[in-house]
């Protein structure tokens, strides 16, 4: 992986950008849950005047913390294995990792977030990868192929080929890197990657590669039917 896509696939990115990585350098270079919700409040007094954001948590109302998620690379950190770059530079995040493969898949993935196209029965060949072209089983199954896991051929990946690998884990016990399936225009026609915080990595159709919410109430947490595996 070269340096740039280090920069942009760590979980300081995934929603403050990289401006948070050079704030954090500049105020000690160590991450904190406080730094998180300072850049929030900073970026968020320059920009409220937009209109377009509001607080994702309630409990960051009080500080006027409503640009991103503060808490978000809090939680995504206790799962990270690898490296960041910050003004190219490698450093070691705060937080270890469990070593969860699925987790390192979803790593692999922030790659193409905001960045593909979907296409159902994309992804299934070398073409295709390098032009962004995916449908949802086809990028877990790339994503999970960065990592040493094979989930079938690259030609023949299904949804349905997916669920029937791996081990079965109840929903209550899913862990952030564990794979998740939707019923969606049939059952189990939707498969993505938990990242914890109720939300997941995954190829939708109406957005490509990007990370969407399943809190309770949305879209996602009413077509998510429970199926749960761990590779």
């Amino acid at each position: 992986m070269g340096e740039k896509e280090e920069i942009t696939s760590n979980p300081y990115l995934s929603l403050f950008g990289p401006g948070f990585i050079n704030f954090v350098q500049k105020n000690g270079g160590h991450y904190t849950k406080e730094l998180a919700i300072q850049f929030s409040q900073q970026q968020y007094q320059k920009l409220k005047h937009t209109g377009i954001y509001r607080c994702v948590r309630p409990e960051m109302i009080p500080y006027q913390a409503c640009y991103g998620d503060s808490l978000y690379t809090d939680a995504v950190l206790k799962y990270y294995t690898g490296t960041i770059s910050v003004d190219g530079k490698p450093t070691t995040p705060v937080s270890g990792g469990n070593g969860s493969k699925g987790m390192a898949a979803a790593q692999k993935g922030m790659r193409f977030v905001n960045k593909t196209v979907y296409v159902f029965g994309g992804g299934r060949n070398q073409a295709d990868i390098a032009a962004g072209r995916f449908d949802c089983s086809s990028f877990v199954r790339w994503a999970f192929e960065q990592v040493g896991v094979n989930l079938r051929p690259m030609t023949s990946v299904t949804t349905d080929t997916i669920k029937v690998q791996g081990q079965a884990i109840n929903p209550k016990d899913m862990q952030p890197g564990d794979v998740i399936f939707f019923d969606t225009y049939k059952i189990d026609g939707h498969v993505g990657i938990y990242l914890g915080n109720n939300q997941f990595i995954g190829d939708q159709s109406s957005t490509g590669v990007a990370i969407a919410s399943m809190a309770p109430g949305t879209y996602w947490s009413k077509v998510f039917n429970g199926r749960v595996k761990r590779f």
